[in-house]
């Protein structure tokens, strides 16, 4: 979390942080795996099914790091004064909302995204609202730390 750890004003702490689930690599490793199934069939038995076998292995490479890029550069944070997402390498996007301009948290899951404990993190504020932040690990747990914000105890 470097971005958000290094714009932390005084008396700032960050209360829970947020990352993507490791499910993100789920498609690309079904598509090398599917590629690779593919390619050594069309190599046993001739025909244009190894280069299709060998195009889908580099494209499910190409789609793993791709997603490895975006879990190791999506930070998501809680702060006691703000809730911030923060995206992108070189093309950065940052989302921020302070903490009293928040008014309400929504989480949507399905019933994979329960049983693997991600979902799609969705926050509003006054007369704004950020992206939907998709395939979120625990979003329960952010929830709870945005509670506090807005409705301190």
């Amino acid at each position: 979390m470097k971005y958000i750890e290094s714009t932390l004003v005084p008396d700032e702490h960050v209360l829970c942080a947020g990352r993507l689930h490791w499910i993100i690599y789920a498609s690309p490793v079904l598509v090398i795996i599917f590629g690779y199934l593919l390619f050594i069939f069309g190599l046993a038995n001739g025909g244009a099914a190894a280069f299709y076998g060998a195009a889908l292995f580099i494209l499910g490479a190409a789609s793993l790091i791709a997603a490895w890029v975006k879990r190791v550069t999506t930070e998501i944070a809680v702060t006691t004064r703000r809730f911030a997402v923060k995206r992108g390498l070189v093309d950065r996007r940052v989302m921020e909302i302070g903490a009293g301009q928040l008014e309400s948290v929504a989480i949507q899951q399905s019933i994979v995204g329960r049983l693997f404990d991600y979902g799609t993190l969705i926050v509003s504020g006054t007369g704004s609202h950020l992206d939907p932040v998709e395939i979120v690990a625990e979003p329960l747990a952010l929830r709870q730390a945005l509670d506090t914000l807005y409705r301190p105890h």
